[in-house]
């Protein structure tokens, strides 16, 4: 089965985010600063909720990644030429980072397409979304190293080359029929996903996701500053750390589900997120650079085990017909609401915290931490989980 063209994309995204996030300290986008932060993570909300649809997989996913990765190239491509012009403004930077937010939730689509054809999804999709976590890698590296773009309009070149390539390996996906039938406006529209939080179990994993996913914003924000305070001339370069690690828990997880209830590693995932935020709060502390590295890349140990598992939950635990909703759901409170909320609360604390000579990042990441072991008691507490290998019947 041809999946080769899932997720080849993960570069582009990366390239490109890498570059905006540099742009507000001082590019050519001026001082947009968390205004900018706050809209695409508004985007990502709107996006998940008109794109929910698509997600049920009610087309080819070959037809509608095809076109759309194309799209996107064209829209990077037309971006960073205005950008290159100083064309750019607050307007231009929120339409062109439509396409992109398009690309964020249709995370549960590539997902649905994903499980639908593995014929061992728990063990071999980990292996699929490797691609894409290597993509991430080699685009960090080529953006400091080979480009030295790290605040360069350069970077966008890249990014569009890459979402065009994506956009040709998006044309060999297997055609995926529709899992279930829409029988009404609520099911066309994608709505019948709510009905899984009258599920105990369900609510609290969808609750806890979207409380976690609010300190998570933070790492993507503010990681990156504090190795530059710290220190590293190359932060985006050690950021890719993340994906390293990323990379080990991925060859592994796949085993581990094996011989574990998905709510223990759902747990140990908040758990090593608690000691991951404690180790930059640390390093904010003791100014020792080598806390703060090894967070991150403790982090992507983390979101593997957590997203990774998250995704594998729902396609256990979901009847077939709901399982592409359930996946868009996801999509909504770990890439919309859950960031939409980090970027307001991040932003504030970055804001109240931390000061310019440095100080104040121990008090900051110290409350993510606590905030992460909050959502770990309340998992723990409430989720009762129905006992090890058992599946919905396909």
């Amino acid at each position: 089965m041809d999946l080769g063209g899932i997720f080849p994309s993960g570069d582009g995204a990366w390239i490109l985010d890498s570059c905006i996030d540099e742009y507000p300290e001082g590019g050519r986008f001026g001082e947009l600063g968390s205004d900018c932060i706050f809209g695409d993570s508004l985007m990502r909300l709107d996006f998940a909720l008109g794109r929910w649809g698509i997600s049920r997989s009610e087309s080819s996913g070959k037809s509608a990644f095809g076109s759309y990765f194309d799209f996107r190239g064209d829209v990077t491509f037309s971006r960073f030429c205005s950008t290159r012009c100083e064309l750019a403004s607050l307007v231009v930077y929120r339409v062109s980072r439509l396409s992109f937010d398009c690309f964020w939730s249709s995370w549960g689509l590539l997902a649905t397409i994903s499980m639908t054809h593995l014929k061992n999804g728990e063990k071999q999709f980990p292996l699929v979304r490797l691609g894409a976590t290597l993509g991430w890698m080699a685009a960090g590296w080529l953006t400091s190293y080979v480009l030295n773009a790290d605040n360069s309009p350069v970077v966008g070149y890249a990014a569009a080359a890459a979402r065009i390539i994506g956009g040709i390996c998006a044309l060999s996906l297997p055609l995926t029929l529709p899992l279930g039938v829409a029988t009404s406006w609520r099911s066309r529209l994608g709505f019948n996903a709510f009905s899984l939080l009258k599920q105990r179990d369900h609510c609290v994993f969808f609750v806890v996701t979207a409380l976690f996913s609010i300190p998570l914003a933070a790492f993507y924000m503010y990681a990156p500053e504090l190795l530059e305070a710290l220190g590293d001339q190359h932060p985006m370069a050690t950021m890719s750390v993340a994906q390293i690690s990323e990379v080990v828990a991925m060859l592994l997880v796949g085993s581990v589900m094996l011989r574990f209830r998905l709510k223990v590693l759902l747990m140990w995932a908040l758990g090593f997120s608690v000691l991951r935020f404690g180790m930059s709060a640390y390093a904010g502390e003791s100014g020792l650079i080598d806390w703060h590295v090894g967070g991150i890349a403790l982090h992507g140990v983390c979101y593997t085990f957590y997203f990774i598992t998250a995704q594998v939950f729902l396609d256990r635990r979901v009847a077939p017909g709901l399982r592409g909703q359930a996946q868009g759901l996801l999509s909504l409170v770990s890439n919309g609401i859950g960031p939409l909320v980090g970027a307001v609360m991040c932003g504030w604390l970055h804001q109240h915290y931390v000061r310019g000579n440095g100080q104040g990042w121990m008090e900051f990441w110290a409350i993510l931490a606590a905030m992460i072991a909050a959502c770990l008691m309340i998992f723990a507490m409430f989720y009762r989980g129905i006992g090890k290998n058992i599946k919905v019947a396909k």
